[in-house]
């Protein structure tokens, strides 16, 4: 639609300081005029009142065929699938409208594609595909991923990698392609890592179709590996140490790599339960998140199924699964907790280091992450992984940027979205409140702006 937005105060997301009074006039899907003030004409005009006006955001890390809890309710291949549907509607409501799947098996992808090809409700949506993992391995283990629903196939020879590439030729919005770096949690042994020679395989396969490569690698010893393969990304900052070491962010700066943040999914999920439910009747997660979910993280049973099934990882190969499952019980999921808060502390303050170092940070939440987590939400963890950010000391703007600006250079979009220009798409939020004053300003949005069509979060969600 043709739209004009006026008495807005434009926060654009380059770095410029915000502008106020503003109008913006938007013509088939993208933004052709901003001036002081614009006169209508025979647009629709939108009168935001003062409120903020900012580029839509964008999550590169998320998870859109996991659905938080399932694992322990047990959803039925339905329950999965319309739960999927209503994520894409609730990245819309929490204000993104650009999402990048980082690991995705090809008949769900193939089904969202097709869903939001023939008008369905969602965000602009990326893939990066195929995710490699080796045999034995990261993901093949279903202590951890059970209740995705289909799953892809491990990489244990070069034929594997091409089947996985041929598995998904022909879907569209693949940027990328996603690489396995995952020792485990264990301290008694660890998994297998992707060989030398098949890494070297999805590289070169990887750059005769244009893609770059994308890691999942989370100990810093997973991160020097990762790096061999000239990634664009590190899609989590991991197990950071409060003092990253000097060679690998110098490594990073020097490759141009990013680092993707995913706070939400790794720490505060599991660490903040109390602090969701006291907002669970704000205005962003009542049309984001299910009654049926909120009603799983209001659970106990459900916190301590998830503790007790992620222990079981961590036990000797050697033991018994029936040991296993006894020995999680003796477990007290606070021990777990406290080393997890420490941890959480160390890589804030090592992030905030890598970025006043120079190091590009991009925002993302691996949002769904594992079924077995009950509240990695999607749309909701996009915002909370912001707060997180603005608490552990990034300056407000650097977090805008980093859920705006540069996730669109990382994935090359940067001509199309990111920022909020003239001549981009018209993908905007607008806030009631101010997020460089505090970023729970972003809590307070009214509209969500895709392609120009505007819509207040519950308008996204029962469209």
């Amino acid at each position: 639609m043709d739209l004009l937005i006026t008495n807005a105060r434009l926060i654009d997301c380059t770095g410029a300081r915000p502008r106020t009074p503003c109008s913006i006039r938007i013509r088939a899907g993208r933004v052709t005029e901003i001036e002081r003030d614009l006169p209508p004409g025979d647009d629709s005009v939108l009168d935001v009142a003062g409120g903020t006006v900012m580029a839509g955001l964008i999550d590169p890390h998320v998870h859109l065929q996991a659905v938080p809890g399932a694992t322990f309710r047990g959803d039925t291949e339905d329950q999965l699938w319309q739960a999927r549907l209503h994520h894409l509607r609730a990245y819309l409501a929490s204000g993104v409208t650009t999402v990048l799947d980082a690991g995705i098996a090809a008949p769900v992808l193939r089904e969202i594609r097709r869903h939001l090809d023939s008008g369905g409700i969602g965000p602009r949506f990326l893939a990066l595909a195929p995710a490699f993992y080796p045999p034995d391995g990261y993901l093949d283990n279903n202590y951890l991923t059970d209740a995705w629903g289909p799953i892809w196939r491990p990489a244990g020879t070069p034929k594997d990698v091409s089947a996985l590439f041929n598995e998904y030729e022909g879907i569209t919005g693949i940027i990328g392609v996603k690489a396995m770096i995952e020792y485990g949690f264990s301290p008694f042994y660890d998994w297998p890592i992707l060989s030398p020679e098949i890494r070297g395989v999805i590289m070169k396969e990887a750059a005769d179709r244009n893609l770059p490569v994308y890691v999942h690698s989370i100990q810093q010893r997973a991160h020097t590996v990762a790096l061999e393969m000239q990634p664009r990304a590190l899609m989590h900052s991991g197990l950071l140490a409060r003092k990253p070491p000097a060679a690998l962010t110098k490594r990073m700066k020097d490759q141009g790599t990013y680092m993707v943040t995913t706070l939400a999914s790794q720490f505060d999920c599991l660490l903040e339960r109390k602090s969701f439910l006291k907002g669970a009747k704000n205005s962003l997660i009542l049309p984001s998140v299910p009654k049926r979910r909120v009603a799983t993280v209001k659970d106990p049973k459900a916190w301590r199924y998830t503790w007790r099934r992620f222990l079981r990882t961590l036990a000797p190969r050697w033991m018994p699964s029936w040991l296993k499952k006894a020995a999680s019980w003796l477990f007290p999921p606070w021990i777990g907790e406290v080393s997890l808060r420490r941890a959480f502390r160390a890589t804030c303050k090592a992030l905030v280091r890598m970025h006043e170092g120079g190091n590009r940070i991009v925002l993302g939440t691996d949002s769904g992450a594992w079924p077995l987590f009950p509240s990695c939400f999607h749309g909701y963890s996009t915002i909370r992984e912001m707060e997180i950010m603005a608490t552990a000391g990034m300056q407000p703007m650097a977090v805008l940027q980093a859920a705006t600006r540069f996730p669109a250079e990382m994935m090359d979009l940067a001509s199309e979205i990111g920022t909020a220009e003239v001549g981009k798409r018209a993908d905007l939020v607008v806030l009631k409140e101010d997020p460089l004053t505090d970023m729970k300003a972003l809590r307070s949005i009214q509209w969500t702006i895709k392609g120009g069509e505007p819509r207040p979060p519950v308008g996204w969600m029962k469209l």
